[in-house]
């Protein structure tokens, strides 16, 4: 029986549906194989036929969940998946070629959303409390014992993306202390400045200085923005601010008593 090879109209450069046609019908593509790469090709001939335009290269974790032996129903290895996947993925990279980290960039930029409420969603269901209490364990030692490793990478990042990390940070920054002062008062509780630029975080009972020695922290508003905004500190002016440190008392108050 002879085959003719067509493309479907709806099968688009990111598709591995099934090109071959017989007696007019197409054919499933995993007929073509055994064992373990039928499987995988099975579940994204699968995933491409649901949705042609969504799909995308699973991981291998995604794929073992679904590939299972026929008679047994056990799940193949990792390996097998990962070298099964890799296959099929060098060979179709010379018929459609296309560049997935960018396809994948521009459907997270368009679908951000959707993105996050899936994430979101999908560590719910998988990750249950022991799975994170082991992880958070796992990093801590991880990072014990790798610290020097770490901190060089870390420094190397900070060195080749130096613009974008200080664009950054700034903007981190900004957000937080924009987050406290709308707790804890936009305007000075003193004057009743109200430039945003002007103002500050106050320690009402005093002792700035030692709390910071103490707790060690590098920027108030992010501390106390991760500490849930803690009882104890009011918003000043930086002139009520240091009057009140140098003099003991502001100006303002004095000239009210």
């Amino acid at each position: 029986m002879k085959r003719t090879a067509t493309q479907p109209a709806n099968v688009g450069a990111k598709s591995v549906r099934p090109e071959v046609r017989l007696r007019g019908k197409p054919c499933s593509l995993k007929r073509h194989f055994t064992g373990c790469l039928r499987q995988v090709v099975g579940y994204l001939d699968m995933l491409a036929t649901h949705d042609p335009e969504r799909f995308v290269w699973c991981s291998v974790e995604n794929i073992q969940r679904h590939a299972r032996k026929w008679k047994t129903g056990v799940t193949y290895s990792r390996w097998q998946i990962f070298f099964c996947r890799r296959i099929i993925w060098g060979s179709s990279k010379k018929l459609m070629p296309f560049d997935e980290k960018e396809y994948q960039r521009e459907y997270r930029k368009k679908n951000k959303e959707k993105v996050r409420e899936y994430n979101k969603g999908y560590r719910k269901r998988v990750f249950t409390d022991e799975q994170k209490e082991k992880r958070r364990l796992y990093v801590k030692q991880y990072d014990i014992d790798n610290k020097e490793r770490i901190k060089e990478r870390k420094r190397l990042y900070y060195l080749k993306n130096k613009i974008h990390m200080l664009a950054r940070q700034k903007a981190y920054t900004k957000r937080i202390s924009r987050l406290v002062f709308e707790h804890y008062g936009l305007v000075c509780k003193c004057c009743g400045e109200s430039t945003i630029e002007f103002l500050a975080i106050d320690h009402i009972n005093g002792g700035g200085r030692q709390h910071k020695i103490k707790e060690k922290w590098y920027h108030l508003h992010a501390w106390l923005y991760q500490r849930g905004y803690p009882e104890g500190y009011q918003t000043l002016c930086h002139n009520c601010n240091f009057s009140k440190w140098a003099h003991g008392i502001c100006p303002h108050q004095r000239d009210k008593q």
